[in-house]
């Protein structure tokens, strides 16, 4: 009886103990779990952007390109897309852009507004651009190879715009809008980018000189001169 009685005596005399080992880690990997599954969503989310890309890279697929036009909201404006995706890296050949726009022009309304600015974007998407940029330059008295500066008042912005509206060059540019009243009248550049000539150019033993190679262009788009008007 005795023994009883102190046996119930020291049960009641303990202390209350802590949550044991094994409560401890289940809780902790109970929320690990959570950042677990929170990182893997962020993770399929960011997968689902980018896996297209990675994919064609580490693969070296050949990733088919999808250039087109996208005219604004006015009309009055457009802007040639190298890829309906923005992330993917797709060179404009100069058939490419006759044959894209081109047809893009033949298929637009004849009630649509007048064309004022076609929008090309960078330059060094069309690699003939890119390529006859450089070239003009360096071979331009109003180009400075060696300081990589334009030496006339404008700077940089005006003497690209100014080399590819040169007439020979223009009429490549000019070339989808041969036929109709409309056609390239001049060139708009803006953040210019400049490099060594013995990589943008055709002339690889100029490594001491810099070039333009890079620009965001846009086309000035207007109603050809017509011949009478040309004379007058």
């Amino acid at each position: 009886m005795n023994r009883e009685r102190a046996t119930d005596d020291r049960v009641k005399a303990a202390p209350c103990r802590a949550p044991g080992h094994a409560a401890v880690a289940k809780g902790l990997a109970l929320r690990l779990l959570l950042v677990f599954w929170r990182a893997l969503g962020k993770l399929s989310r960011l997968a689902g952007r980018w896996l297209p890309v990675w994919l064609g890279i580490s693969a070296g697929w050949a990733i088919a390109c999808n250039p087109l036009v996208e005219p604004s909201a006015d009309g009055e404006a457009a802007v040639f897309r190298p890829h309906s995706n923005a992330f993917l890296h797709c060179p404009v050949s100069e058939a490419t852009y006759r044959a894209v726009v081109g047809t893009w022009w033949q298929q637009r309304l004849s009630a649509a507004p007048p064309l004022r600015t076609f929008y090309l974007g960078r330059a060094v998407s069309f690699p003939w651009i890119s390529r006859h940029l450089a070239d003009a330059a360096l071979t331009s008295a109003a180009w400075d190879a060696r300081r990589g500066r334009a030496r006339r008042s404008g700077g940089e912005n005006a003497l690209v715009a100014a080399l590819l509206a040169e007439a020979a060059f223009r009429s490549r540019l000019d070339e989808p809008f041969v036929g109709s009243p409309y056609g390239v009248l001049g060139v708009t550049a803006e953040k210019v980018l400049v490099g060594p000539a013995g990589e943008h150019s055709s002339d690889a033993a100029a490594v001491n000189r810099r070039v333009p190679y890079d620009a965001m262009l846009w086309l000035q788009i207007g109603e050809r001169q017509r011949p009478e008007q040309a004379g007058n």
